[in-house]
């Protein structure tokens, strides 16, 4: 059965945990900061039971304990969402009602399946407020990290072309089937796999929502996007969010919860 490990670990060691837990196999890890202690808690999602225990026992010796194990996480989550009315756009579930009639949203129809990323989370929530205030109209997009598809997917519905890549078969399995569900496989390409040149060559705009620990081993390939839109970044991690392009100039900040959003824009 799949299973979540909730973790709880310092700021400054979240990065590493993070990573060891992709090494362990998680299909996504999702940070938040704890509101009691000022600690750092991950949540990491795994196919089976025995590939959590198996990273619970990889944990054990670390400075890090496992605060909660939550079996079935991808039901828990299916039971937990609702639609979401945000821009143009009515974001919903396959097992959700479609927008009433004379109602004039887009219907955006996703199923998070093993993947994060409905679109109700804040870090998800910013970039979707950003794209709608972009002009994507024969625009070319890049979505890394798509999880989902639901950044891709929004980009299509406003005209844009996007190619989107992850590193999880997992999630590309399953945005390559919300893509279809809502008919834009003609309108947006994946790939399994980290972002390339060639995929960062002919981008206009690039949207990046995970965590900061992986923020680190994209941005090299971005630095000549023209826009590149950060997101799946907590308030104490903007300066070194920032760091990373330095090419690269704060056109907007914006902020949900603990969360920020940062568009930057290519200086010269």
């Amino acid at each position: 059965m799949n299973t979540m490990l909730i973790i709880r670990t310092t700021p400054s060691d979240a990065e590493f945990v993070s990573l060891l837990l992709f090494d362990g196999g998680a299909l996504a890890v999702g940070e938040h900061e704890s509101p009691d202690d000022g600690e750092t808690e991950l949540h990491a999602g795994f196919e089976s039971a025995e590939a959590a225990t198996t990273m619970m026992s990889a944990l054990a010796p670390r400075s890090m304990r496992v605060v909660a194990v939550e079996p079935d996480w991808i039901e828990s989550q299916r039971e937990g969402l609702r639609p979401l009315e945000l821009g143009p756009w009515h974001i919903r579930t396959p097992w959700h009602e479609p927008v009433g009639p004379g109602i004039d949203l887009i219907d955006l129809i996703i199923d998070p399946g093993a993947a994060f990323g409905h679109g109700r989370h804040p870090t998800s929530r910013l970039v979707l407020e950003e794209l709608h205030t972009s002009e994507l109209d024969g625009r070319r997009v890049l979505d890394v990290g798509t999880g989902t598809g639901v950044l891709a997917i929004a980009a299509a519905t406003l005209g844009a072309t996007v190619d989107a890549c992850d590193l999880s078969d997992v999630a590309i399995a399953q945005a390559r089937a919300n893509i279809a569900t809502n008919a834009l496989s003609d309108r947006v390409s994946l790939e399994s796999g980290p972002v390339t040149p060639e995929l960062a060559a002919v981008a206009d705009l690039a949207v990046v929502n995970v965590t900061i620990d992986q923020h680190r081993f994209i941005a090299d390939d971005l630095q000549d996007v023209d826009v590149v839109v950060l997101s799946g970044i907590l308030a104490r991690q903007v300066d070194r969010a920032r760091s990373l392009y330095p090419r690269h100039t704060t056109a907007r900040e914006t902020m949900r919860d603990e969360w920020v959003c940062l568009r930057l824009e290519r200086s010269g």
